[in-house]
């Protein structure tokens, strides 16, 4: 069977129960990678020197995570269609180990004078951003998310909103036009469900920002949208608010999730409350992706060891045979 038929069969098989986003990232590396490479190859006759060929020659520049997913779904097209000892005796390139939580989050002196240069916002054309922006860093919602928000979803009663789409920019297929511009485009904004569904949850609204999104709901009607603004733009616009508070980090828009995130529970935020805030169906995502210790907090740590150290009478029994683990950790015995 030739890799493009087993790729064809495996897919249909396999992309029964996935999103369109997930379809269009399968869909475009079929395209645009594995196909030109191996399409007209019989599956049986793919080697391991093949597979390797493949990835020094088209995968070199891909960064680890893309490395890894080619690699893997390329693995999972073959193990489909390969009997199982032709498949065991391939050996795949090792993509790499993905390194979780990469980003920097903003230190707290530079999240406040980043509010603050976003709520003393002068230009009329970034206000709308502005606002967005706000919403983000206050709620630790998604880019997409927040594009995908009509002024409906929006409870002025209980003051709190409702998220339940997102907008992304996907793969269009056969390189046709999108998002109105001339020429063709590689890809275009579709406005998708929430990815999962502890995605779709209600959470309240930033008290600073209510007086400003009741009169947008009071000028508009309730259907309009948050923003018209292109994420990219929304990106754009945030460097330039970066730049304005003095700000050198490279951060992006979702550095202000991974901040909220880091923060939040630094500062005494249950977990699991912030792990529903954000969206996450498992406490061990919100750890894993985006917590991660800050400085001061090991500092802490450090110093809570060394009273440890300093006054162990305060911990109960003492002398060699002491169970040094007890109650370590359950408390905070040292103010």
């Amino acid at each position: 069977m030739r890799f493009e038929k087993a790729a064809e069969s495996w897919f249909g098989k396999a992309a029964a129960d996935w999103k369109e986003s997930t379809l269009a990232k399968y869909r475009a590396l079929l395209r645009k990678h594995l196909l030109p490479a191996f399409g007209g190859m019989e599956a049986e006759g793919i080697g391991t020197g093949d597979v390797r060929d493949f990835a020094e020659r088209e995968l070199s520049g891909f960064s680890i995570s893309a490395r890894r997913f080619a690699l893997s779904t390329l693995s999972r097209i073959l193990q489909f269609s390969l009997p199982a000892e032709l498949f065991r005796a391939l050996e795949f390139p090792k993509g790499g180990k993905v390194r979780k939580g990469k980003a920097d989050s903003l230190l707290p002196g530079e999240l406040a004078a980043l509010i603050r240069t976003l709520e003393g916002n002068k230009n009329p054309k970034r206000e709308n951003t502005a606002h967005v922006l706000l919403l983000i860093a206050f709620t630790g919602m998604r880019l997409g998310e927040a594009c995908a928000l009509r002024l409906s979803d929006f409870d002025f009663v209980r003051n709190t909103v409702r998220i339940h789409a997102t907008l992304e920019r996907l793969p269009v297929e056969n390189g046709g036009t999108a998002d109105g511009a001339k020429g063709k485009a590689r890809t275009a904004l579709r406005l998708l469900p929430a990815k999962t569904a502890s995605g779709e949850r209600e959470i309240p609204i930033p008290e600073k920002l209510l007086a400003r999104l009741k009169e947008m709901a009071a000028e508009n009607p309730p259907e309009a949208p948050l923003t018209t603004r292109d994420p990219r733009t929304l990106q754009n616009h945030f460097k330039k608010f970066l730049k304005a508070a003095g700000i050198s980090k490279d951060a992006h828009i979702h550095t202000l999730r991974h901040t909220f995130a880091t923060h939040s529970l630094s500062a005494g935020a249950d977990l699991k409350t912030l792990s529903a805030t954000l969206g996450h169906a498992s406490t061990h995502t919100t750890l894993d992706l985006y917590v991660h210790p800050t400085f001061e907090s090991k500092r802490r740590l450090q110093e809570a060891f060394r009273l440890f150290i300093a006054h162990p009478e305060k911990w109960g029994r003492q002398g060699d045979d002491a169970d040094w683990g007890e109650g370590f950790g359950k408390g905070r015995p040292f103010g």
